[in-house]
């Protein structure tokens, strides 16, 4: 993959930026 958005559309099927997408996955597990 190109960059973190192509890995984020590739997983999500849509059109996220990749930052805040692995900044949610991240937040969402331990913490």
């Amino acid at each position: 993959f190109k960059s973190l958005s192509a890995v984020a559309r590739h997983i999500t099927g849509c059109q996220w930026s990749g930052p805040a997408f692995f900044g949610l996955k991240q937040k969402g597990g331990k913490q």
